[in-house]
């Protein structure tokens, strides 16, 4: 889940790309892949539990790789059908946002430091924790 605006608007760029890359191929006659819902599920599973740290099986090739690896390899995949602005902003805010980190490793450092009730502050912002604010790890 993407918790701030830094963090969802690169994403929404790479999924827009993606399908943007869909209806082209389809327009084209090729298939779009299909993805059985098992995969999506434990995908989603893994999404929400590990964040941009944990694993993903790749859409391309189903080999369970680094978020950041197949986060790469769909931006390669997608960048012919980004327009300049969009192109240079993936470009950018991608490796950005893998390098500070998602939501799920800022709620397992406050889970860490102080339990529960530290996520619970962490997700309502009621909290004191100054690297959220900066997006950073800790």
């Amino acid at each position: 889940m993407a918790a701030t605006e830094r963090e969802a608007a690169p994403l929404a760029v790479l999924a827009q790309s993606l399908a943007a890359a869909a209806f082209a191929r389809i327009g084209n006659g090729v298939d779009a892949p299909r993805v059985p819902q098992e995969v999506l599920r434990a995908d989603l599973w893994r999404a929400a539990r590990d964040g941009l740290d944990g694993t993903s099986v790749d859409p391309v090739d189903r080999v369970l790789r680094p978020v950041p690896v197949v986060l790469a390899r769909l931006l390669d995949e997608v960048r012919p059908h980004l327009d300049g602005g969009a192109k240079e902003f993936a470009e950018q805010a991608l490796p950005s946002l893998v390098a500070a980190g998602g939501e799920a490793s800022r709620q397992r450092a406050a889970f860490e430091r102080r339990g529960v009730g530290a996520v619970v502050e962490l997700l309502t912002g009621s909290g004191d924790y100054p690297e959220v604010a900066r997006g950073g790890r800790r």
